[in-house]
């Protein structure tokens, strides 16, 4: 089980069956805000489907596939962040988060993001870490420049959200980079 422990008032913790009803409250009561940018959140409309969510992500860690984990936030889940996969031929994974917007501009996702690819690169020894964003998703994109993740390019139409085609941004970082930061 992955629990970081970032600061005195943050923490990452894998999601487990006893986060159901805070992450269900979370993002049922910032559903507006979340679906903007996260084609999950309208299809997610009862505890049984954050339920199923968790599950899926027990799984992932189990099959050694990933996982997602809270970002808690002097006690209150704030958001998600996890490994959407990991790519063992090409030693590769991707990262994705959202925060709820109470929670927004305290550093907390940039903060979890720099564990993860601490625990990816010095940990799991992987070579490559990609995030992505959506074009327009400002506050999503800084996260990865703030990182020193290389901008790689558009894909065009690549996600539905809302029933619109939104172009995505692909931002990587290297092993050799991660290293070179210190």
């Amino acid at each position: 089980m992955f629990l970081y422990q970032m600061n005195e008032s943050t923490t990452l913790k894998m999601l487990d069956r006893n986060d159901t009803e805070a992450l269900f409250s979370l993002t049922r009561k910032y559903a507006e805000e979340l679906k903007t940018w996260l084609p999950w959140v309208e299809h997610t409309t009862t505890p049984a489907d954050t339920k199923a969510f968790i599950r899926s992500a027990m799984q992932q860690f189990a099959d050694g596939n990933g996982w997602q984990a809270g970002i808690w936030y002097d006690g209150e889940l704030a958001g998600v962040i996890g490994f959407h996969y990991i790519d063992e031929v090409n030693r590769a994974a991707s990262i994705g988060y959202w925060i709820a917007p109470p929670f927004e501009k305290r550093g907390l996702v940039t903060t979890s993001c720099r564990a993860l690819l601490a625990h990816a690169f010095d940990e799991l020894d992987l070579h490559r870490v990609e995030i992505k964003a959506a074009k327009a998703n400002e506050k999503s994109r800084a996260v990865p420049a703030r990182l020193g993740f290389q901008e790689e390019g558009r894909l065009r139409g690549a996600e539905r959200v809302n029933g619109t085609y939104l172009d995505v941004i692909v931002y990587s970082m290297l092993q050799e980079e991660w290293k070179r930061r210190g």
